[in-house]
């Protein structure tokens, strides 16, 4: 339902926004001092984390909850890494 409900679906992203913003300060500090661009590299990693969690709550609702989440976000990551 969250995911075919357009507010509560504008809702979900207004988190995953909130959540970038809190996490991306402790992706950049565990880069460390290299690379130049590790704000914009952990702002990437954060997002990417969180749209595989999006599409992992998808895919479980479709199938019914027959997946563990974990196989499923495994999954996910791998796919982002390929």
């Amino acid at each position: 339902m969250m995911l075919e409900t357009a507010g509560l679906r504008a809702r979900i992203f207004e988190k995953q926004m909130l959540w970038q913003d809190l996490l991306v300060p402790n992706i950049v500090e565990r880069l460390g001092p290299e690379p130049p661009d590790k704000y914009f590299r952990a702002r990437a990693l954060v997002a990417s984390v969180l749209y595989c969690f999006d599409a992992v709550l998808a895919e479980r609702a479709k199938s019914g909850g027959a997946v563990p989440i974990e196989d499923l976000l495994d999954r996910a990551i791998e796919a982002v890494r390929k």
